[in-house]
């Protein structure tokens, strides 16, 4: 029924609405929760030297501070933000506000942003870091030892710098030793006195320095660490003669030793590694041991060792006690070698000779031709061990071809066990020669050979000779006997043929094939016209984005006849066709293609193909070259940073910040124009930055006086020759007018002792915005003996401190200091006050109540007594003694767990008392002696205590008739011991008892139990 309208009702209520102006409707709240930039920025963080802006990295979802300064607390920042319009920060359940809220960043910090209505929500996670502020080298020179320096141990956690200098170098320690350091901070400083590596020098002798040293390794402007350098000298030789690494080089190679007791082993080093004369590296444990073969000393670095055999050496001690290591003899053979030869395959008319490969430890008694027994190597008496890249087997053969092939005399006219040897040593390059040089029948020197594999196909191991790259005999496809020949670029000798003459063919291992391992590596022609490419390029680079044209470029190089008819490109990879044609000019073949803007930025390979023609022969194809194109991405510029320095200015006077932007062109694009808009702090306008040097570009500017408080932004725009404009934001904070205040003020100590001699450190933390900062700061501490205008001292940033001297004649009262700060130049002065109170000798250990005094074996009566603190009778809050509650019969309150200090030359003991007993009129008696009542010693009925002061003398027996109600004072109650019956305090203890009596109630405060004279 409530939905529902009769028609004569909603007629007049269209009337009505009809007759009515519409109402307005207000904008939509915001549905954005953006952060669109995160920056710990210098102005309110005191230990940063830069505005650090957080480095946004979408794959993450964070932004990133990574490059603070080593040594800065991350647990305390003030970072600023920017979010969407009306959003709102927090994290956790802590609200955020930009440039105000402090932030433990240890670990990651989430920070959830709350959209203007409310439904939106985006989490962003801030990972903040610094590196730990620490040295990472610390040497002192000292004089005779290796090296002349000596490194001294470094503890970067409990911040030492120790080392001990050998009992052989100690007198080094008579002088002063000069340090150098690396470290990651800012400066070294001892004392007032920045220290400068390889030049500062400290004075550990024990005459006139000291064993150890104060040194502050600084971060940004303040003291981050304080390390402590301590150097002494051994007062004996060392015994330590252990050796505590050893290596051996060979050639570029260095090869690791294991050191297992006093025995160092090597792995198999390659067959290369000239194991006659290795270089030795050590180092020995401690500094002045040394290592020597026989009568020689070693030098690490510079001596050769020969470890065919196992080598003793011995290690001396900086004391003359030795120890002998054995370095094992260094195996650089491979598992296989060879150790006879098939004497079978002579029968094919000397044209090969196969060598079978063994292993050394299944060699047995072999027969093979005339070969009765087994002879390792017998026939290749130089040829020692096959690369250790051969990768041969126990059974495979090694065919070892001739040059000629054809026989020369009797069966055994081929010598070519007379001289085969590895030729310069590397892996990869052997030569087969002879004492023969000339004639038929013989490896010629610097000629060719392929080892050829027989188990699995003959198989091309390595290249031979240091100036050819065609080899003869024939690659692993030509199965069958080569009757002739090699070949190579610089000499055309006879053609290697395989077969016949009719079907000639020729083998060239294919560019960048090394060692023609598979048949894939070879070009087999059947005549000898090759060329080559001599020069490939693509000109020039293309940019991403703006297309671009590119030449490709190629000069063929002809051999033997060879005539070069065409040369075309695969241009796919780069948005062409497969066969493009090169056009030949001069020699240069080249053509000009178009890459579409559209193309990614990297590099891309188009293979080059040519082909060579001869008038009656068949086109032949060679393929092997790529032209590298490079696509890079669009010119453009890069705006790494934009400051106004200072950050903030005043409000009065007129003032000026210097502008800086960091601009870099990018893929040849160039910086032309930077200008800063400052419309914001002053009516100048556009503002041209000049390049002043390198990136950087500067202006310097005015701040106008009387500007509104409050963050000013300044917007920089660079321009690129290309055209293309970047812009960057800095902000100038307009603060009020120049201020100075003292956060605080505070002593090492507030209480003092009249009867000790003390020192009291000052403090007096002062902050000064906008060149307000204190000129000189005082107190006046006549009141104490010393100057009424004490100066105090600036030890670091806002921190001034003075040191009061307070004697121990100083009267017992409440002192109040007022520290003064003035900054000249604005006519400020700032004050503030602190309270030192200095009180008599307490008249037993804590009797200031500050600690439970009372013994345990009395307790406190009634049993609902006992401390609190409370406003005391000076006026600071400290503990008292609270008595209160019911009291029946007469007891014990208050007894002291130590006994009384000595009297000396003390005449009374004084305690202050506030409150009241009531519901019964009855007061406290107070007993100085043993415990219990037996023998009480001296007796101190107090009677009537009420507003005002009073003194006791001392009784024959304890009474309570009185009355207790201070009506709400403090009052003083002293004891005369010396009047009345009088007697030693020393040893004694003293109680405190109150009379007892139905309805009587306690409520009142005992304090500062002290001597007096």
């Amino acid at each position: 029924m409530k939905r529902i309208l009769t028609i004569g009702l909603a007629v007049s209520l269209l009337i009505a609405l009809a007759g009515c102006p519409s109402p307005v409707v207000g904008p939509e709240p915001s549905s954005s929760a953006e952060m669109t930039s995160f920056v710990l920025p210098m102005a309110l963080n005191l230990a940063l030297d830069a505005d650090y802006p957080g480095d946004w990295n979408a794959v993450a979802e964070q932004f990133n501070i990574t490059d603070l300064p080593a040594g800065v607390d991350v647990r305390q920042l003030v970072p600023t933000f920017t979010v969407s319009t009306g959003a709102t920060v927090k994290i956790g359940a802590a609200a955020q506000t930009s440039g105000v809220s402090v932030v433990d960043f240890t670990s990651d910090v989430v920070y959830t942003v709350t959209a203007e209505d409310g439904t939106t929500k985006n989490e962003y996670t801030v990972h903040v870091t610094a590196p730990e502020l620490g040295f990472s080298a610390f040497s002192i020179a000292v004089s005779g030892m290796p090296g002349g320096t000596m490194p001294l141990e470094r503890d970067n956690t409990n911040n030492t710098l120790t080392g001990e200098i050998p009992y052989t170098y100690r007198t080094a320690k008579d002088s002063p030793l000069t340090i150098s350091f690396d470290h990651n901070g800012t400066g070294v400083w001892l004392a007032s006195a920045e220290q400068t590596s390889g030049i500062s020098q400290l004075d550990f002798s024990t005459a006139t320095g000291t064993s150890s040293y104060s040194l502050e390794l600084r971060n940004v402007g303040s003291i981050a660490k304080t390390y402590t350098v301590t150097v002494t000298a051994a007062t004996s030789a060392s015994a330590d003669a252990d050796l505590s690494s050893f290596s051996v080089t060979s050639g570029t190679s260095t090869y690791p030793g294991t050191i297992t007791g006093t025995e160092v082993s090597f792995a198999r080093l390659p067959p290369y590694a000239d194991i006659n004369a290795l270089t030795v590296n050590f180092a020995m444990s401690h500094v002045a041991a040394t290592l020597a073969d026989g009568a020689t000393t070693l030098t690490s670095g510079t001596s050769t060792l020969d470890l065919n055999a196992d080598k003793l050496l011995t290690a001396t001690a900086e004391d003359g006690s030795t120890q002998t290591y054995t370095v094992k003899a260094v195996n650089n053979k491979p598992d296989a070698a060879i150790i006879a030869m098939d004497l079978d395959s002579y029968t094919d008319g000397m044209k090969y000779i196969d060598i079978k490969i063994y292993d050394k430890a299944g060699a047995g008694s072999l027969s093979m031709g005339y070969l009765t027994s087994t002879y390792e190597n017998y026939y290749f008496p130089s040829l020692s061990a096959l690369p250790f890249w051969a990768s041969v087997a126990d059974g495979d053969i090694i065919r070892v071809w001739d040059a000629f092939g054809t026989v020369k005399g009797s069966t055994n006219s081929v010598n070519i066990q007379d001289d085969v040897v590895k030729s310069d040593n590397t892996a990869d390059r052997w030569d087969v020669r002879n004492a023969e040089t000339t004639g038929p029948g013989y490896f010629l020197a610097g000629y060719n050979v392929v080892f050829l594999k027989g188990a699995s196909g003959f198989v091309n191991i390595a290249p031979i000779s240091t100036s050819s790259t065609w080899f003869s005999p024939v690659p692993p496809s030509f199965d069958g006997a080569v009757t002739a020949g090699y070949w190579n670029e610089e000499t055309q000798p006879a053609s290697i043929i395989h077969g016949s003459t009719a079907t000639a063919k020729y083998a060239r291992l294919l560019p960048g094939k090394t060692h023609g391992l598979s048949a894939s590596d070879w070009e087999i022609r059947t005549d000898g016209k090759y060329f080559s490419f001599t020069a490939a390029s693509a000109t020039p680079s293309v940019n991403f984005g703006v297309g671009g044209t590119v030449t490709l470029s190629i000069t063929p190089t002809m051999f033997n006849g060879a005539v070069a008819s065409s040369v075309f490109a695969d241009l796919t990879a780069i948005g062409g066709t497969a066969n493009t044609n090169l056009t030949d000019t001069a020699g240069v073949w080249s053509t000009t293609f178009d890459v579409a803007p559209t193309l990614a930025a990297g590099t891309y390979s188009v293979p080059v193909d040519a082909r060579d023609s001869v008038s009656g022969a068949a086109s032949k194809t060679y393929t092997g070259n790529e032209i590298k194109v490079t696509v890079m991405p669009p010119k453009d510029i890069s705006i790494s940073s934009f400051t106004a320095s200072p950050t903030i200015a005043p409000v009065n006077p007129a003032s000026t910040v210097t502008l800086t932007v960091d601009v870099s062109g990018l893929n040849g694009d160039t910086v032309s124009t930077v200008s800063v808009d400052t419309s914001a702090i002053n009516t100048v306008g556009p503002v041209a930055l000049v390049n002043s040097s390198g990136t950087l570009w500067t202006a310097t500017t005015a701040v106008d006086a009387g500007l509104a408080v409050g963050d000013k932004t300044l917007i920089a725009t660079a321009t690129s020759s290309s055209g293309i404009v970047k812009t960057a934001s800095a902000v100038v904070t307009v603060s009020s007018d120049p201020t100075m205040t003292i956060n605080s003020f505070t002593a090492s100590k507030y209480l003092i002792e009249n009867a000790t001699a003390d020192t009291v450190t000052l403090t007096a933390d002062i902050l000064g915005l906008n060149g307000a900062n204190p000129d000189t700061v005082t107190a006046d501490l006549s009141a104490f003996g010393g100057s009424a205008s004490a100066a105090f001292t600036n030890v670091s940033g806002n921190t001034w401190t003075c040191d009061l001297n307070v004697p121990d004649t100083q009267a017992p009262a409440g002192y109040t200091i007022t520290v003064t700060a003035n900054n000249v130049a604005n006519a400020l002065t700032e004050t503030a006050s602190l309270n030192i109170r200095v009180r008599p000798v307490m008249a037993f250990a804590n009797s200031d109540m500050e600690a439970d005094m009372h013994n345990t074996g009395y307790g406190l009566k009634p049993t609902t007594s006992g401390y609190e603190s409370v406003t005391g009778h000076d006026g600071t809050t400290s503990r008292a003694l609270h008595v209160y509650g019911t009291n029946t019969s007469t007891a014990f309150i208050f007894t002291s767990a130590v006994p009384l200090n000595a009297q000396g030359t003390y005449t009374k003991i004084s305690f202050w008392v506030k409150g009241a007993i009531t519901g019964a009129d009855k007061a406290i008696s107070i007993q100085i002696g043993s415990l219990g009542s037996s023998a009480p010693g001296q007796i101190f009925p107090c009677e009537v205590i009420g507003a005002i002061d009073k003194t006791v003398v001392s009784a024959s027996s304890h009474s309570y008739t009185g009355s207790l109600n201070t009506e709400g004072n403090w009052v003083k109650i002293t004891l005369d011991l010396i009047t009345g019956t009088a007697t030693t305090t020393a040893g004694n203890t003293i109680a405190f008892k109150v009379g007892g009596a139905t309805g009587l109630t306690c409520d009142f405060y005992i304090d500062d139990i002290v001597y007096e004279e």
